[in-house]
């Protein structure tokens, strides 16, 4: 009980959605030791993931966040504190401290040091599950610690690994509307979308149901159609922060 008094100080002023509330539900009420939380963008999985660990916390449960990214640590840290919840770390860099309930680590960290390892968790979160699921950390931790329960979050809740899915690792998946109905729910705003002139796909192949990247990229990356972007950019949202997504 020491470690729940110091891993919850008062309680933040953050109103839950109804959805995120019965995302929240049904968790508690799900008998799987296995869950996938799948939240769009947009749907708050930083407040379902907080509150869920808050709700874990008072039950006086072991709770470790796993993170596949070093640079996310602090991001989670900061997460943690706008709730109010203290927290230890298991990263290079920090300095370790194993009274608080609920541990941050990186899966990196985490694989090598193994003292952490054999000190149980009640329950292990895993942020962006698509990744850090499929980690050396978390398939240690499955076999070690298999008793807990494993609840993992994602936005994109797929794998572009061959012959890996969620299915091979979590059996219960609960889902957030999706962003339409976010849309409508009035909690993101309708995108208005603006075309550029059209592409000559002449040639580009389509496979399983899209267009072939590579060959799309050849029609699209050109400095005709950068140049076009960049025009409608200025016409559009001139001087306005605009975010230009490079995927070829």
């Amino acid at each position: 009980m020491v470690f729940l008094i110091h891993s919850i100080q008062g309680k933040p002023r953050i109103k839950l959605r109804s959805y995120q509330e019965k995302i929240i539900n049904e968790v508690h009420a799900s008998q799987s030791r296995r869950i996938v939380i799948y939240a769009p963008t947009g749907a708050g999985k930083t407040v379902i993931a907080c509150r869920l660990i808050r709700d874990l916390l008072s039950q006086g449960l072991r709770i470790l966040v796993l993170v596949d990214q070093v640079t996310l640590i602090d991001q989670t840290s900061e997460k943690l504190k706008a709730w109010n919840i203290l927290h230890g770390f298991i990263k290079s860099g920090k300095p370790e401290n194993s009274a608080p309930q609920i541990q941050v680590a990186s899966t990196q960290t985490l694989s090598r040091r193994h003292k952490w390892k054999v000190q149980p968790f009640d329950v292990v979160i895993l942020d962006e599950c698509h990744t850090t699921a499929f980690s050396r950390a978390a398939k240690t931790l499955r076999s070690l610690m298999p008793n807990a329960r494993h609840i993992g979050l994602t936005a994109t809740p797929w794998r572009s690994a061959k012959h890996e899915g969620l299915g091979d690792v979590f059996d219960e998946l609960i889902k957030a509307p999706l962003p339409s109905d976010l849309i409508n729910m009035g909690f993101l705003v309708q995108p208005v979308y603006y075309q550029l002139a059209e592409v000559n796909l002449k040639g580009v192949k389509v496979k399983c149901g899209d267009y072939d990247l590579n060959r799309l990229a050849v029609v699209c990356n050109t400095p005709e159609q950068v140049k076009l972007a960049i025009s409608e950019y200025q016409r559009l949202a001139f001087n306005r922060p605009a975010i230009f997504r490079c995927q070829y």
